[in-house]
């Protein structure tokens, strides 16, 4: 036994190691590329990163292909009828294999205290996994990040003769694509998959699924800034440089004076590639933490009038809340409609457009704020189960606040600088900014708590107290999501964050950390589904 959980131990730490390797590779390519990049150079530039990426995605769809081909096909992954668990064995019973898969089944239940007596079935279901919501989330950020990548093997198409990409630049984004599709199948289907076959296959190919995701959102975040960065530095430069250069960077140049498809949607599709990666590599994670553990069944939970509720039931309760959610999130939409319109009219309207896009987000922001201490009271009526924090979803709606807060952060130290000029923009910026992230504070707080809540008796299952508050909060931040979105047209309106951090790191810090607002609107409006559903059913005592 010594002898195997050393084995085990010096082999996930050799793929932590390899994961770091490849992790300090990932940083460090996008990094070298932004910084020697010019509009002259940058094809040679991405050249290295572009094969870089194109090695780890090749890598991660062998092992996805290993995973839905063979481990996870119908004639291996059966119901175990020997115990109650809901767990899936491995054709224990064919030819020739009986042997080897027992003993390995042996070696694992030898490893894990408690687990003699317990027949551990070589693939089962009984990870932690991952809520539907953030599922069906994955499943809609895939495909911005899939038509993103659609989007790229276009552009090759249409400026083919100017020459600005490689043909390693369309076998990137296939391998991207294919790679996007085969892992959120997988998540979709298999996310509570724990695994106790070819063990060290599964920590090596998971730990570099893992690594893909996370290489994948920062060289994205990196070079979508920097690409952005050098469309505007051409703009801005004069013809007399470029004439100086020749004809191979006079045709450099083209490629960022020709707007394409692409960079017309770039704002509103990259943000997709990063989210999903954000809860791609959670999956993975929990994943990878599983291999080689006991599975554990599911408490269902047991409210004995769930079967007979039908739609108008479920909606018991929820119905004021949701009518003035749907009001707040038809004003927004107006809100935006007119913003749009104004910010492509005149300069005297684009100021105009400004201040109405944030009062929008201010008065979003302190009803949400009021709203969800309200509902803090009220559902601290239910029961709660003592979790520890640091669960999936937990870890998720973590690191996407902290996200929130740094760019909240960067606007609070900009605007303090500039208040003295009492433009109102500023005022409203920096008040803006305050609340949010007081807002966030009471919501993430209030959804941690929530997750844990559960009815004690009739009573709660019959007023549900808080859950028309619930339902307005959920609504609110399809609201913030909706603004949220838009921030990224939002963030060039103000020119003083680029006239005290300069227009480079600005730009580094609004790509990074957009996208984690946008996904902690999501994130949170996924949470609060949950909430909604689960709090006002009972649950088994452990």
């Amino acid at each position: 036994m010594a002898e195997t959980t050393f084995r085990s131990a010096t082999i996930r730490l050799l793929c932590g190691l390899y994961g770091l390797v490849i992790v300090c590779i990932g940083i460090v390519f996008p990094l070298t590329s932004a910084f020697t990049a010019t509009a002259y150079n940058a094809t040679l530039q991405l050249y290295y990163m572009q094969v870089f990426l194109l090695y780890i995605y090749i890598l991660s769809l062998a092992y996805l292909l290993y995973l839905l081909m063979y481990l996870l096909r119908p004639r291996h992954f059966k119901k175990a009828e020997t115990k109650p668990l809901q767990s899936i064995s491995l054709n224990s019973l064919s030819n020739g294999s009986n042997k080897d898969d027992n003993q390995e089944i042996n070696d694992t239940e030898a490893h894990h205290e408690g687990e003699q007596d317990g027949f551990i079935p070589a693939v089962a279901n009984g990870g932690e996994g991952m809520n539907m919501y953030l599922r069906i989330g994955a499943i809609v950020f895939a495909t911005g990040s899939m038509v993103y990548n659609g989007f790229h093997i276009a552009e090759y198409i249409e400026v083919y003769a100017l020459g600005c990409h490689t043909s390693v630049h369309v076998a990137q984004n296939v391998a991207q694509l294919l790679f996007t599709l085969l892992q959120t199948f997988v998540i979709f289907k298999s996310h509570k998959i724990v695994i106790n076959k070819h063990k060290t296959l599964a920590w090596f190919g998971l730990a570099h699924t893992l690594v893909t995701n996370i290489c994948v959102w920062f060289s994205y975040t990196i070079l979508e800034t920097t690409e952005d960065f050098l469309d505007e530095q051409t703009a801005s430069s004069s013809g007399a440089t470029a004439n100086q250069t020749g004809n191979t960077t006079n045709m450099s140049r083209l490629c960022y004076e020709v707007k394409t498809i692409t960079d017309k949607a770039s704002p509103y599709l990259f943000p997709c590639t990063l989210e999903y990666s954000l809860i791609a590599a959670a999956a993975v994670y929990s994943i990878y933490r599983s291999v080689g553990q006991k599975p554990e069944s599911d408490e269902d939970d047991c409210d004995a009038s769930s079967d007979d509720d039908n739609a108008s039931a479920e909606c018991h309760k929820a119905n004021k809340g949701l009518f003035l959610g749907i009001i707040t999130a038809v004003i927004t939409v107006v809100a935006i409609s007119i913003f749009f319109v104004m910010y492509y009219g005149s300069q005297d309207d684009g100021v105009i457009a400004s201040y109405l896009f944030t009062s929008m987000e201010l008065f979003l922001l302190l009803v949400t704020g009021f709203v969800t201490a309200v509902a803090f009271v009220h559902t601290k009526k239910l029961r709660f189960f003592n979790i520890p924090v640091g669960t999936l979803d937990d870890s998720l709606l973590l690191i996407a606040f902290m996200g929130l807060c740094i760019y909240d952060l960067f606007i609070i130290v900009a605007c303090s600088v500039f208040i003295s000029s009492g433009d109102i923009h500023i005022i409203l910026s920096i008040t803006t900014a305050f609340v949010e992230i007081i807002q966030a504070t009471l919501q993430t707080v209030f959804i941690i708590d929530g997750s844990r809540r559960r009815a004690s008796h009739d009573d709660h299952i019959s007023y549900k107290p808080g859950r028309s508050m619930i339902t307005f909060i959920l609504v609110c931040n399809l609201s913030l999501w909706m603004i949220s979105t838009f921030a990224v047209e939002k963030a060039d309106l103000n020119g003083i964050y680029e006239q005290l951090y300069s227009k480079l790191p600005w730009e580094i810090v609004s790509h990074f950390c957009i996208p984690m607002i946008i996904f902690f609107r999501f994130h949170s409006t996924a949470s609060l589904s949950e909430i909604w559903d689960k709090a006002y059913k009972k649950q088994k005592v452990q």
